[in-house]
């Protein structure tokens, strides 16, 4: 079974993003993936500004001593996005891009 979801780019709305989540749970779901191959996935998933924006959250966490894990992962966008993206882009959050041809290979 292969699943070819969309990348990640940083340009949607808050119900977009988390659909986005939602559509690479269910695929992890079917395939029986770990974890922790949700998070590395998810995370190659993501290009441009939600690229560099997962980079520094991860950073950020880390110097916390906070877990970098797929709930973690999970949680973030619904608890940080909206407020860091609604000044800066009137409430634009990381997104889903149907539309792209750079897909990947899931588990």
């Amino acid at each position: 079974m292969k699943h070819h979801p969309a990348k990640f780019d940083g340009k949607t709305s808050l119900d977009a993003a988390d659909q986005w989540l939602k559509d690479l749970e269910r695929i992890y779901d079917a395939k029986m993936c770990p974890a922790e191959n949700s998070l590395a996935f998810s995370v190659y998933m993501r290009t441009g500004e939600a690229e560099h924006w997962w980079i520094n959250t991860k950073s950020i966490l880390e110097e916390r001593d906070e877990p970098v894990t797929w709930e973690t992962f999970r949680e973030i966008p619904l608890r940080v996005l909206p407020r860091q993206h609604s000044v800066r882009q009137g409430g634009v959050v990381p997104p889903v891009d149907p539309g792209r041809e750079d897909r990947g290979r899931i588990c």
